[in-house]
């Protein structure tokens, strides 16, 4: 009984069952090369997003990108005669390359806007870290992982979605120059501001006691310190100028700040 009504049924279908089937086939081929066109440009959206903000943070300016969405900033404020200062600054330093960080060694005994800005922390000893404007402070040397804690609990916590651009130093004989564009990703107003640093990746300093100290990106100086506004999903072209005597192994740090704390910081050099 079941092959007779089998047999009957395509009897009664005839040639329009294999129509049926074949259009069928059609659709089903159709839907499935809109479902991979859909695939591919989602993933192709996804990867050009995440390329530029790598870019967006990196730069390649100065021949070295960074692969990291936001970096933290950290002032480190250290003496030359400080005994302990030097590993604070070499574990830093040292991970600026691998680690989304942003370093400027504040040397409170060589510079004096440096020692302003401690003042304006209350700094008490040397060497002390201050991250993202006090966001975290870690005080004497600490091993790398203490500081890769303090890192991470800035970037962990809820910022605006504000990037820094397009940047550029040049360097004119005693001038450094600094451009740059500020970006807002967020649907509503940001309002907040910007410093730029300028330092010395590696310079040399003699203490009191007549040696040498070699400190890593040694702040200078301020190229530019301001406020801004920046309605929804707009951007800002910035600029800065810092004079003074220096090596050639410099680079610039903007920051980004809402006022209370740094949001991101991008390390520019020169090309």
């Amino acid at each position: 009984m079941g092959g007779g009504f089998s047999v009957h049924m395509q009897v009664l279908c005839g040639s329009d069952c294999k129509k049926v089937g074949t259009d069928r086939g059609v659709v089903a081929i159709v839907l499935a090369i809109i479902i991979v066109l859909v695939i591919v440009i989602v993933g192709y959206r996804l990867l050009e997003s995440g390329y530029q903000e790598a870019m967006t943070y990196g730069g390649s300016e100065g021949g070295r990108v960074k692969e990291h969405g936001r970096n933290a900033l950290c002032e480190l404020f250290v003496s030359t005669d400080c005994g302990a200062c030097p590993s604070a600054e070499n574990t830093l330093s040292q991970m600026v390359d691998d680690e989304p960080l942003a370093l400027v060694t504040m040397v409170i005994d060589k510079n004096e806007d440096a020692y302003r800005r401690a003042l304006d922390y209350g700094i008490m000893y040397t060497p002390t870290a201050e991250f993202d404007f006090g966001y975290r402070e870690i005080v004497g040397s600490r091993d790398e992982s203490t500081y890769e804690n303090a890192i991470n609990a800035c970037l962990q916590r809820n910022a605006p979605n504000v990037s820094v651009v397009n940047g550029a130093v040049k360097v004119d004989k005693d001038w450094i120059n600094v451009t740059a564009t500020i970006k807002n990703g967020e649907n509503e107003t940001f309002d907040g501001g910007f410093i730029i640093y300028i330092v010395a990746v590696h310079t040399e300093y003699t203490n009191s006691f007549g040696d040498t100290v070699v400190v890593p990106y040694a702040f200078l100086g301020y190229a530019n310190k301001s406020s801004i506004s920046l309605g929804a999903r707009d951007a800002l072209a910035i600029n800065g100028r810092w004079h003074g005597s220096h090596s050639e192994d410099i680079a610039a740090i903007i920051a980004v700040h809402d006022g209370k704390n740094s949001i991101t910081a991008r390390i520019i050099y020169p090309k």
